[in-house]
């Protein structure tokens, strides 16, 4: 295997961690913008971006910890395959990642599908009230990214932020805003 990096920048499970960190802040920003023009397109591709990044960090982690996860017996049959199971198991927000990333580049789920998942946008009329500045849109929409994990309804943010939180806890690496 070619030890050479083929990216930019990135080196650790904390420079990604970051990446993912940043990359939520983006999703934040942009559901808050009041343009839909401005807030739908950004947000979308923040949200899966961040979803193949909290997934990635499986590789990320296991690849840079590899020696004391193989320690762990959790991991030492089958290795990286019962760590990413493990992760799964242990983070619904991990779990919901993992479908998010892998519908996303892949075109659907091939391996432990969820079919009890489901992903929507969803979007509001918020309508124009009196009172409001002179040159107001009479109306304005919010989208919401919705998940519904088998029957508890998520927004995807909090989603993306509950898989950076279990991140900082497994690496032991303070959150950051």
């Amino acid at each position: 295997m070619s030890s050479q990096i083929k990216h930019f920048y990135l080196k650790t499970p904390f420079d990604l961690l970051l990446k993912l960190k940043w990359g939520i802040n983006r999703f934040n920003e942009a559901i808050q913008k009041d343009d839909p023009s401005d807030q739908f397109f950004p947000a979308v591709y923040y949200a899966f971006d961040c979803g193949i990044t909290a997934w990635s960090m499986v590789d990320w982690a296991w690849k840079y910890h590899e020696v004391e996860l193989r320690a762990n017996p959790l991991f030492s049959k089958k290795g990286k395959s019962d760590f990413e199971q493990w992760v799964r198991q242990s983070s619904d927000h991990l779990r919901i990642c993992y479908q998010l990333a892998n519908s996303g580049k892949h075109l659907g789920i091939d391996k432990f599908a969820d079919a009890g998942l489901v992903t929507e946008v969803e979007w509001t009329q918020q309508p124009f009230s009196a009172g409001s500045p002179a040159g107001e849109p009479l109306m304005r929409h919010r989208y919401y990214f919705n998940v519904d994990d088998n029957g508890t309804q998520l927004q995807v943010g909090e989603v993306l932020e509950g898989a950076y939180q279990f991140w900082c806890r497994e690496l032991r690496i303070p959150p950051i805003t």
